[in-house]
């Protein structure tokens, strides 16, 4: 009885320590992919105009920010030039990307052709004036910076900006709010008022290029989770991967998806779903996560939860690629 005991007990150890090996074989490898814009735009639509609303008429009051827990006023921070800096920053990502045949920035120039109050979409004028199919106006703009401890060495600004975006010719307009907080590491080259201006001006062009990727489809960097394992073969499949080289790596995942070592099989049937959406075959990649979920049921929990949230991100990832065949142009 004693000796059964025993052997239960290392069968029982071999499981969780099984486990342990498999989760802290984890990793995470940086991969593009390609988001949808918010908005699908008609492929009628090949110039875009940029306005900025924020005149210099913002200015009058003094920019305030926060340091050392006192309120500081600094003259030389103008609104009228944060927001120059963001929509010609959002021309810019517009320019790189090609994805309009012309863009134009005309910043302040047109202001006081835009009629307050009336939809963007409505005023066939402004579109004829500008020579374009699609308006981008940035309507309003809110800055705030904090100087978060004594020696002012960390930065934080605060940031709304109010889009409206409208097509020629079409029935509606829209409105997009954009908030984001950045924080930023006080460069000890520049003095105090130097690094805030700084800060606030990165901000700004962050934001104009940001919203720049809600507007059309775009190449995002994001993480993925694979798993490795000192399998020699695996190892393999893992430096190819690394390379991006999908297909060769998947060759060998696939082959070691049969390996009688349930560790291994599990491992390589959750990397061949990495490999697959790289490909853009969601369907198979579930199917992927699906088998590896199957081969540990009941032994290991974690890893359980590890391919559900995978199938989870890829049932959203596959409404963007259906989203995105309808914005693609070539």
């Amino acid at each position: 009885m004693k000796c059964i005991k025993i052997l239960i007990w290392i069968l029982f150890s071999g499981v969780i320590f099984s486990s342990c090996l498999l989760i802290n074989s984890a990793r995470s490898i940086q991969v593009e992919i390609m988001k949808p814009g918010m908005f699908t735009i008609p492929d009628s639509i090949r110039s875009i105009g940029i306005i900025n609303r924020i005149s210099s008429s913002y200015d009058t009051i003094p920019f305030e920010y926060i340091r050392s827990g006192k309120i500081i006023t600094d003259p030389t921070v103008k609104y009228s030039d944060l927001s120059a800096n963001s929509v010609k920053a959002l021309e810019e990502f517009l320019k790189e990307e090609s994805y309009f045949t012309q863009v134009r920035n005309f910043n302040d120039s047109i202001n006081s052709s835009i009629q307050a109050g009336k939809p963007l979409n409505s005023q066939q004028e402004l579109f004829q004036i500008s020579n374009s199919d699609m308006l981008v106006v940035l309507n309003d703009c809110k800055f705030e910076l904090t100087s978060v401890n004594l020696d002012a060495d960390v930065l934080v600004t605060t940031a709304t900006l109010h889009w409206i975006i409208g097509n020629k010719g079409d029935t509606v307009s829209y409105l997009y709010s954009q908030a984001d907080t950045l924080i930023y590491d006080a460069d000890p080259r520049f003095d105090f008022c130097k690094n805030e201006q700084n800060a606030l001006v990165s901000s700004a062009t962050y934001l104009g290029r940001n919203f720049g990727t809600k507007v059309i489809p775009n190449w995002l960097k994001v993480e993925r989770m694979y798993y490795r394992s000192d399998n020699p073969e695996m190892i393999k499949a893992e430096k190819l991967a690394l390379k991006s080289d999908w297909l060769k790596a998947a060759e060998i995942w696939n082959k070691m998806t049969k390996n009688k070592n349930k560790n291994i099989s599990a491992k390589a049937s959750f990397n061949m779903a990495v490999a697959c959406e790289m490909e853009g075959k969601i369907e198979a990649a579930i199917d992927w996560l699906v088998q590896s979920y199957t081969i540990l049921s009941g032994i290991n929990g974690e890893h359980q939860q590890n391919c559900k949230r995978y199938i989870d991100i890829l049932a959203l990832r596959k409404k963007e690629i259906e989203k995105l065949a309808v914005q693609f142009r070539n």
